[in-house]
């Protein structure tokens, strides 16, 4: 929901004039009569009287103009989004074992007496194989089964509960994911394995927020051009691009410019060759992690070299009548770390792709007979390229040229028949054919289809041969008469140019293309488990991307279109009051974060509600402590647990002032007992909030320190309790109310520098169920000597429990006795 604009000013005439009153002793001591016969007082009424009127024009702005507005300050609507869904399919049996279906083709879903259309956004190889065994591992010796956790959809983590915080060098006792499928893969096929994760970090979205900070910190921090030529440089140059490997902790993969890579998690992948586990080589293409560590959900491609095998005495897994049965493997090693968040695997698709709803405009043009295009100029079908087309008057084709590279229209070809001399020719393009320009001002023209997807369109005029590209703008208004500019309204599909004075017009007789796609919007939020069909839908697309092959067979060996996952992502165009309430919520996100933390309260969001802090956007700048721990909590593709924030201190000296430092402590979520920040973590970090800082700020990123505290108890348990379970029972309570992460007294983590108290911790053992009453306390803090009073905990420090020892005893005065 958007939120209320309020009015600007709500001062009347009436108002004005009392005001203006109310200054004249100030201004003017010797000013005495302010009657309404005086004329200094008519003078107020009349400056009120034009401000009142101003008040009203502010108050009243156009839409025009508040849409001037917000593309002024950088918040445009958003144009129509399509929706996105995940397509999985099934092969006939007893037909080939492999079916390739290109990047581009499209498949339609029946929802109700709509047929929406999905366009795959990747190459992908369909094997006859299903997943059939999912197992896990963390030191190689002890495996779990998860076959059925995976099939339910109810997650699982593929390092267990517990991994190590590094893993070891030996491959055979790292962490690992195996998984079994029916049949083995093709050598040298590229198959896909599409993972699907818990939370809301691991979406598309968050995919592409790294991928725009990524090209931001390129575009913001690449170093100047060198005067020297990359040949004369060394290959490790950092001054030479094409030739400088990437770092260590690059955030973009060797294998591919598309692959991200996450801050400090490497994984390996390995299948079985009849003897041993054979590493898959990333740097030569046969393995592909899209999934950034198994941390963003997207596919796996493998292609393996060699043939693969089941592995002797392993994977064994018995069937409902208690058969064992033996699979094809491949596994996924935890082979870098330290891990700062536990992945839950919910899905893992084979023979899964990425589906957009969108289509291409296209269009069947006329050939005339004997029009016929130099042999290496002739259109192939299936590929994209450039076009020197003209038409006559009548629309057709009078003359053709089609090059891969160079000017005039871009389009794929998705069909051609060649005239001849007597019988005219077709072509089928991936343009729209919109008319004739008439030379006249204000010209328009409505687009076959709508929405527009993503609202952008590629439109070109071609006037005795010679084509013009025409760039899109938002608006005409700083247009001269000479610019090849056009405005697109994406929900109806409407295009309208210049009047010559503010936009130039179409030049007379002049032939308009566009080349657009366009979607359904918010209407291909379709539900899971649709009716999908293929067969006669879109052959011409579909054969022009096939080439070759013959489109028939392929719709044969194909059983069965599924997707297993509802629609996201489809956006109707952002309404006016919505763009600008996005627009003051991001704006005013500083203050928003204020009033959770009044002046006078604890300067800190570290503590509250985490529904709350979340509930409040990030700001764009960091000016107060506040705006430095919600962007840290924002920092894409590295969720944390915590942030706290500190002014004017020294990280590792904290009783020291540093004027003009700010410190940022990061706490993650791993390991659960004591979180450590790793130092790729405290990197990503800072970078994210290095591009955010005010000038002449020091930043520091720190991990937590740690005080481990350990109490020792007697306690008197109530009659008939047994002393173990109360002893077990007082343990774990310690232990939750000691956790850096859920303790502390509002169970939101233990707080920054918080003194542990003997009266708390006498509290949370009384509470106790079986506990009658506490008869000797002690607290331990780290390696120092018990003591009965209170443990102090420094400004930059968290608690973490230690080993307690608890000990029980009967109640002395019921039976002068002691059961330790």
């Amino acid at each position: 929901m958007p939120l209320p604009l309020p009015n600007l000013d709500t001062r009347s005439w009436a108002d004005l004039v009392e005001e203006g009153r109310a200054l004249v002793p100030r201004y003017a001591a010797r000013w005495t009569d302010h009657n309404v016969h005086d004329p200094g007082i008519t003078l107020i009424e009349l400056f009120a009287w034009m401000v009142e009127a101003d008040i009203y024009r502010t108050n009243h702005i156009s839409s025009r103009s508040r849409l001037k507005f917000l593309r002024l300050i950088g918040f445009p609507p958003r144009p129509p989004q399509p929706a996105q869904v995940v397509l999985t399919f099934t092969l006939e049996p007893g037909l080939p074992a492999t079916s390739f279906l290109p990047a581009g083709m499209t498949f339609r879903a029946t929802v109700g007496t709509l047929r929406l259309p999905f366009r795959t956004s990747a190459d992908l190889l369909v094997i006859d194989s299903s997943l059939v065994a999912v197992q896990t591992t963390v030191d190689g010796e002890t495996y779990t089964d998860q076959t059925r956790v995976e099939q339910g959809r109810f997650g699982f983590s593929p390092w267990g509960l517990k991994p190590p915080g590094t893993p070891p060098a030996d491959p055979e006792k790292q962490p690992a994911l195996y998984l079994g499928f029916k049949q083995e893969f093709p050598i040298n096929g590229k198959v896909s394995c599409r993972f699907h994760f818990a939370g809301p970090r691991s979406d598309e979205a968050e995919k592409q927020r790294l991928r725009q900070e990524l090209e931001t910190e390129e575009s913001v921090c690449s170093p100047p051009r060198s005067l020297i030529e990359c040949s004369l440089l060394e290959p490790t140059d950092p001054w030479c691009k094409e030739k400088a490997p990437p770092p260590e902790d690059s955030m973009v993969s060797v294998a591919s410019p598309q692959t991200l890579r996450h801050h400090s998690v490497r994984t390996a992948w390995d299948y079985f060759d009849g003897s041993k586990w054979q590493p898959l080589n990333e740097e030569q293409g046969q393995v592909v992690d899209e999934t950034r560590g198994f941390t963003l959900d997207g596919p796996v491609h493998i292609k393996l070299p060699k043939a693969m095998k089941k592995p002797p005495g392993f994977g064994v897994i018995k069937d409902e009548l208690g058969k064992q049965k033996r699979f094809f493997y491949i596994r996924c090693r935890l082979e870098k770390g330290p891990l700062d968040y536990l992945p839950t695997i919910l899905d893992i698709q084979l023979n899964a792709v990425l589906a957009q709803q969108v289509e291409s405009a296209h269009t069947a043009f006329e050939i005339r007979p004997g029009v016929k295009p130099m042999p290496s100029q002739t259109p192939i079908v299936g590929t994209s390229g450039h076009l020197s087309i003209g038409f006559d008057e009548r629309g057709a084709i009078k003359n053709l040229a089609f090059t891969p590279d160079g000017e005039g229209p871009r389009a794929r070809v998705l069909a051609y028949k060649a005239a001849k001399p007597t019988e005219p020719g077709s072509l089928i393009l991936t343009l729209a054919f919109l008319g004739w320009g008439t030379g006249l001002p204000d010209q328009s023209f409505v687009l076959p289809h709508a929405p527009i997807a993503g609202g952008t369109a590629k439109l070109w005029t071609i006037t005795n041969g010679i084509t013009e590209e025409w760039s899109q703008r938002p608006d005409l208004d700083a247009s001269d008469r000479t610019d090849a500019h056009f405005t697109l309204d994406a929900t109806n599909g409407e295009i309208n140019f210049g009047d010559g004075e503010r936009g130039g017009v179409v030049p007379e007789d002049a032939a308009v293309l566009v080349s657009y796609d366009f979607c359904a919007a918010s209407l291909g939020n379709i539900t899971a488990n649709v009716s999908w069909h293929f067969k006669g839908v879109d052959d011409t697309i579909n054969q022009a991307l096939l080439g070759t092959v013959d489109l028939q067979d392929v719709q044969d060996n194909i059983a069965a279109i599924r997707n297993a996952s509802r629609g996201l992502g489809g956006l109707e165009e952002e309404e006016l009051d919505h763009a600008a309430g996005r627009a003051a919520e991001l704006l005013w996100a500083h203050e928003r974060l204020l009033e959770l933390a009044p002046p006078g309260s604890s300067q800190t969001l570290d503590g509250l509600e985490p529904e709350r802090v979340f509930a409040r956007s990030a700001p764009q700048r960091a000016t107060t402590l506040l705006d430095y721990e919600r962007l840290a909590l924002d920092v894409p593709g590295a969720p944390i647990a915590r942030a706290r924030a500190w002014s004017g201190l020294d990280a590792y000296l904290p009783c020291v002032k540093s004027p003009g430092t700010v410190v940022v402590t990061v706490v993650p979520w791993l390991p659960a007992a004591k979180p450590e920040a790793s130092p790729q973590l405290l990197a990503a970090v800072k970078r994210y909030l290095d591009r955010r800082r005010l000038v002449g700020t020091r930043l520091v990123t720190v991990g937590p320190k740690y005080l481990q505290v350990s109490i020792r108890a007697t306690v008197v348990t109530k009659m008939g309790v047994r002393g173990d379970r109360v002893v077990e029972d007082v343990v774990k309570a310690l232990n939750r109310f000691l956790d850096p992460l859920r303790g502390g007294p509002a169970r939101r983590g233990w707080p920054f520098g918080r003194d542990v108290y003997r009266s708390e911790i006498l509290e949370v053992i009384d509470q106790t169920s079986g506990v009658d009453h506490v008869e000797d306390l002690e607290l331990v803090g780290g390696a120092g000597d018990p003591q009965c009073g209170n443990l102090c905990v420094g400004r930059l420090v968290l608690v973490t429990p230690g080993v307690h020892e608890i000990k029980t005893a009967l109640d002395r005065g019921t039976n002068g006795s002691a059961n330790c």
